[in-house]
């Protein structure tokens, strides 16, 4: 993987300031655009993706389109960096060109996804007939009715011996994934049409 950091185009974040206490300052701001940049591997050692996360957040190029701090006016741009405390868990992250992103902030409209096994026995857990099967939140859980493809290739190619699959193995451990996974996960059946190709 080359060096060259890829961005992530941000729809709208807003912050809302806060006190030593956790209690609402008043002060607030919303930026439009930008780019996310993505995180290293400095950043992925320091967080726990079992549970909530506090993600190093770093935005380049966002809009203020409101704001009531008087040292930050509208229609400017600049950087954002803050740390955005989830909710989410991040069992499965997203690598990108330049590093990674917990899935959710890695996903785009109409993308492919590329999940490993690890992934894949996850999304098998998780759904059964398109509906969530047990408590608590993961970033995967964003994935949820969004129009992206997933593609199980990564699954079938990475085998289940430890060694390197024939194509015959590639073949039948495909189908494997299609039928613990993309069968159960009503996220999945959008990519059901382009996967009868393959």
């Amino acid at each position: 993987m080359n060096d060259r950091r890829e961005s992530m185009v941000v729809g709208g974040l807003a912050f809302h300031e806060q006190d030593e206490f956790g209690q609402t300052t008043g002060r607030s701001a919303t930026f439009e655009g930008g780019e996310i940049q993505p995180l290293r591997y400095e950043d992925l050692e320091k967080i726990n993706l079992d549970g909530p996360i506090l993600i190093p957040l770093r935005v380049t190029g966002a809009r203020v389109v409101e704001s009531n701090y008087p040292d930050l006016p509208i229609a400017t741009e600049g950087m954002v960096n803050a740390p955005l405390e989830s909710h989410y868990a991040s069992k499965a992250i997203g690598l990108v060109r330049g590093g990674w992103l917990p899935s959710g902030l890695a996903l785009r409209e109409g993308m492919t996804v590329l999940p490993d096994r690890c992934t894949i026995k996850d999304l098998a857990a998780r759904y059964r007939d398109g509906v969530k099967r047990f408590s608590g939140d993961d970033f995967l859980d964003i994935f949820q009715g969004k129009a992206v493809r997933i593609n199980p290739g990564l699954f079938a190619m990475e085998g289940n011996e430890r060694d390197i699959p024939t194509p015959e193995r590639v073949l039948d451990q495909w189908a494997e994934a299609k039928r613990s996974c993309l069968t159960r996960c009503q996220m999945c059946k959008l990519c059901r049409t382009q996967q009868s190709r393959g």
